[in-house]
C-alpha cells in the first residue's frame, strides 16, 4: 500500500485579520479545492472541547458556497457549511434551549410526584427565576436543595430518581428559532483552512 503524502497550505483568519497574511479569507475559504481542511470555532466563552472547534474536509465544491459540502466527524458527512456551524453551536453550555432555570412549571410537576419534602421545594424556590448555563453549573446550584432528599434517596429509590429527572426536563429554557440562529451567527466563524498544494 503506498500512502500519499499531502502537503497544505494554511491560512487563518486571525491572521489576516492582523496583517500577518495577505488576502481575503471568506475568498480563500470560498475558492478551496475538495480535501480542503477547514475549521470552525466557537468563539462563546463557555466553548470548551470538543464544542469550542470543528475540524471537516470540504467533500463537495459547489458552484456557490451554498453548495459546498462537509464531512466533518462526528457531525456527519455531505453537511452544508450552516449545519456543521448549527451543530457546533448546539453543544454548547449556552446554546439557546441549553441552559436551565426552575420556574413555577419546574415546581408544579415535581409537586404531582408523591413524598416529595416539602423542604426540597422550599428550596428550589429561592433558586426560581435564575438563569444555569450547563449542567455543571445547574448541579451546583441544586447541591443544597438535593441535600434534602437523602432520606427519599435511601428508602425509595425510585422516587428519587422521578424527581431528579423531573428536575432536569423540566428546568429547561425554551429558546426560539431566532435566537438560535442568532447564537450561530454570533458566535460561529471560519478559523482556518489548510488547501492541498
Amino acid at each position: 500500500m503506498i500512502l500519499a503524502k499531502f502537503r497544505y497550505t494554511l491560512h487563518k483568519a486571525e491572521n489576516i485579520d492582523l496583517g500577518l497574511e495577505k488576502g481575503d479569507f471568506n475568498e480563500i475559504w470560498k475558492n478551496a479545492s475538495i480535501g480542503s481542511k477547514v475549521v470552525w470555532k466557537n468563539n462563546s466563552k463557555y466553548a470548551r472541547s470538543p464544542w469550542e472547534f470543528e475540524n471537516a474536509i470540504k467533500s463537495i465544491k459547489g458552484d456557490s458556497d451554498e453548495g459546498d459540502r462537509y464531512s466533518a466527524h462526528p457531525l456527519g458527512s455531505n453537511l452544508t457549511e450552516e449545519e456543521v456551524m448549527r451543530k457546533l453551536a448546539e453543544g454548547c453550555e449556552d446554546f439557546p434551549g441549553n441552559s436551565f432555570e426552575i420556574t413555577e412549571q419546574t415546581l408544579i410537576q415535581l409537586r404531582g410526584i408523591k413524598d416529595v419534602p416539602a423542604s426540597f421545594l422550599t428550596k428550589l424556590e429561592i433558586l426560581k427565576g435564575r438563569k444555569f448555563i450547563g449542567k455543571i453549573e445547574f448541579r451546583a446550584a441544586l447541591r443544597q436543595s438535593f441535600e434534602e432528599l437523602r432520606e427519599v434517596r435511601q428508602k425509595a429509590q425510585q422516587t428519587y430518581v422521578s424527581i431528579a429527572k423531573t428536575v432536569f426536563e423540566y428546568a429547561h429554557v425554551n429558546a426560539s428559532e431566532l435566537e438560535k440562529q442568532a447564537y450561530v451567527k454570533e458566535n460561529i466563524v471560519r478559523w482556518e483552512v489548510q488547501i492541498p498544494k
